[in-house]
């Protein structure tokens, strides 16, 4: 059940406070898929592995777990605070949490459904210090494309419950994008070339 007085946030609030931020955000997530890559490119071990959507999908939560504590120690990401209370990453802004998830195109999730997950997407506010402070929390996402090879999309997403409010894209057009960096924003393969992952769709338990 939703929290009775949950004011509305509206996507151009998201974008007011996260812009500054959209690139750092869009590269670490690209830049996590890359190392990713790479790993399977360089052992053909590690790709057979990988050629399980759930094992890809663990170790590109963690990589980019990792990578969102580093951006934040360095200051990268501005006067952020990192949450891991409810055992998955919160990035917390003046007016919004950021939790980091791998999506599906309507901008729901497939994570294991814990209170603390459940609480997240249906945005009930929690006890913070002396009272109680509300926070939109959002969702950093990354779209796989339809083989499960590239990243076709990464997005920010506000959802209640299991329906997504609105969500926009923070991924730049390729002619925009630093060469070597960021993946061509197309579910057909290209970019990198090489590896080929299967494509089940293993769900498995996901790193949150």
């Amino acid at each position: 059940m939703l929290f009775p007085d949950d004011p509305e946030f509206t996507e151009a609030e998201a974008q007011r406070e996260l812009s500054p931020f959209h690139d750092v955000l869009r590269d670490a997530v690209m830049h996590c898929h890359d190392i990713l890559r790479s790993l399977a490119e360089g052992n053909a071990l590690v790709a057979k592995g990988f050629e399980y959507l759930s094992a890809r999908q663990h170790l590109m939560n963690s990589l980019v777990v990792e990578r969102m504590k580093e951006l934040a120690a360095e200051g990268s990401l501005g006067n952020v605070e990192v949450l891991t209370e409810r055992r998955f990453l919160e990035l917390r802004f003046d007016s919004i949490d950021l939790r980091c998830k791998k999506v599906s195109p309507d901008g729901s999730t497939s994570n294991y459904p814990t209170k603390s997950s459940i609480d997240y997407k249906n945005q009930i506010p929690f006890p913070d210090g002396p009272a109680f402070v509300y926070r939109a929390r959002l969702t950093l996402g990354w779209l796989w494309g339809p083989t499960a090879i590239d990243i076709e999309d990464i997005r920010i997403i506000y959802a209640k419950g299991d329906m997504t409010q609105w969500q926009y894209s923070i991924l730049k057009p390729a002619d925009e994008s630093d060469a070597g960096l960021r993946l061509r924003p197309t579910g057909s393969g290209g970019g990198h070339g090489g590896t080929k992952f299967g494509d089940d769709e293993d769900r498995g338990v996901e790193g949150a």
